[in-house]
């Protein structure tokens, strides 16, 4: 299963599916919300904070992958230093 947080949130599903899935999630797909651009900040959306707490409380060890507006040259770095934050 793939969950895919910009449409988790656009659809305003829970994000309780993370610990109820968490045997069938295997990759993460990834864009801000917010203009569907690369994340950066945890200010950026009120539900990263529980969606992270939630993805560690569930064990996750797949993949990810960004999908936004934006550039690796102009984004990368800073949505790098974002994930390390909050997968930490």
């Amino acid at each position: 299963m793939i969950i895919d947080y910009y449409h988790l949130r656009v659809e305003k599903e829970d994000p309780e599916i993370l610990v109820e899935a968490r045997d069938a999630i295997v990759h993460l797909h990834f864009a801000n919300p917010n203009g569907r651009v690369w994340p950066k900040s945890p200010t950026e959306d009120p539900v990263y904070a529980k969606f992270f707490e939630l993805l560690k409380k569930s064990g996750f060890r797949g993949g990810l992958s960004i999908e936004g507006t934006g550039t690796f040259e102009a984004d990368a770095a800073a949505s790098l230093a974002f994930f390390k934050k909050e997968l930490a």
